[in-house]
């Protein structure tokens, strides 16, 4: 391996091992603030290291065509640490100011929205009901005042009706009385009729029964 190759992939690998260190830093500070995303941390494990593999082959592949050996590990893991007594601690502090960043702009944009969307819309929907209840009972209102001499009409009416028509209703009772007496009597011997019919037929089949099994 030339000269040139091998401090190109000294280099690389230094700074692939700094770089992974990073991205697993990161990620591991997002997780841990913003908890509501913690049951991604599987996937997430799984989907960085398997880019790690990725970009370290891509790398050795461009640069020494993809010979690994030993030496490629220790050159991660060496990379690695120096970013762990180097740059670890900026990495988290700059990880956790972004999120917070990112927390303090949503937050504005939450507020300007409640402020100038959600609080006019609720404002808006509770002055409409209000306008529709008050309109509800101004035309109960109404309906009472203005339905009031008709139902003083009507209920006039009716007792006119009443008194006009109930000495008619009374002498008609009088009349029909015995048409309705001679109906009942007529239904009450229609209903013995039948008990006395459905009597016979039940005796006249339990006495059939009888003579078709005789007792042995």
């Amino acid at each position: 391996m030339a000269l040139e190759v091998q401090y190109l992939t000294f280099l690389s690998l230094l700074a692939s091992g700094i770089v992974l260190g990073a991205v697993y830093d990161s990620y591991t500070v997002v997780l841990r603030e913003w908890r509501f995303l913690r049951f991604l941390r599987p996937m997430v494990d799984l989907s960085y290291w398997i880019c790690g593999l990725v970009v370290v082959f891509y790398l050795l592949m461009r640069i020494n065509h993809a010979d690994f050996r030993i030496s490629i590990y220790l050159l991660l893991l060496i990379g690695w640490f120096l970013y762990r007594i180097t740059l670890r601690q900026a990495v988290i502090a700059s990880t956790v100011g972004i999120i917070m960043a990112i927390g303090w702009v949503l937050l504005i944009v939450w507020r300007v929205v409640n402020l100038l969307v959600i609080k006019p819309v609720w404002f808006t929907m509770r002055v409409v009901y209000r306008i529709v209840l008050l309109m509800d009972r101004l035309l109960k209102a109404m309906e009472l005042v203005l339905l009031w001499p008709f139902k003083v009409i009507f209920k006039t009416a009716v007792s006119i009706l009443r008194l006009l028509f109930q000495p008619l209703l009374r002498r008609l009772m009088v009349i029909l009385s015995p048409y309705l007496n001679q109906a009942g009597q007529r239904w009450g011997l229609m209903q013995n009729k039948w008990k006395e019919l459905t009597s016979f037929m039940s005796n006249w089949l339990i006495k059939k029964d009888d003579d078709d099994h005789p007792p042995s």
